[in-house]
């Protein structure tokens, strides 16, 4: 049996058609196009739709996030820790990169405590309040860890005007 595009047993190409070669060729080609459009990342292509879908036993497809959302905060000017020359760009390059993989960003640098509880408190009323919505949250500042009575320990981000943990423990 030939098959288009291979070569005679033995290699000798004097039986194939030049005609059944190009065929062979185009056919490839146009196959391996169509499924290279089905490797391309989906938000390049459908960055309206984007979301996680999956699909039941029963062959239904839903979505698991309808849009997503991003809460970028960079804080660097503090008063009393030490500064942090590149928080707030870093924050600027990981808000521009998510904003072109199509998340809605709020970025806020430089929060203090007032403006950085007002995001917090927010984000939870205005996108927590909607199902299926998919939410990221990133700091680049300072952080700081206490231990609980229990031994367990409680992390927190630090604000611009935030007092040092070792002068002022119950302001932390």
């Amino acid at each position: 049996m030939k098959l288009p595009g291979h070569l005679p047993p033995g290699g000798n190409t004097k039986g194939a058609s030049k005609g059944k070669t190009m065929k062979s060729f185009w056919t490839n080609f146009l196959s391996s196009l169509f499924a290279l459009l089905f490797l391309i990342p989906a938000n390049s292509l459908f960055a309206t739709t984007r979301g996680i879908s999956v699909v039941s036993k029963k062959g239904q497809a839903f979505y698991l996030y309808k849009d997503y959302h991003a809460v970028v905060i960079g804080t660097g000017d503090y008063k009393h820790w030490p500064r942090l020359p590149n928080a707030v760009k870093d924050a600027r390059e990981v808000a521009a990169k998510l904003e072109d993989m199509g998340f809605r960003v709020k970025l806020i640098e430089d929060p203090d405590s007032r403006k950085l509880k007002s995001t917090l408190t927010g984000i939870a009323r205005r996108l927590g309040t909607e199902t299926n919505r998919a939410l990221l949250f990133y700091f680049a500042g300072h952080g700081e860890t206490t231990e609980l009575a229990d031994g367990t320990e409680l992390g927190y981000i630090i604000p611009t005007d935030c007092p040092l943990q070792n002068l002022d423990p119950n302001r932390l």
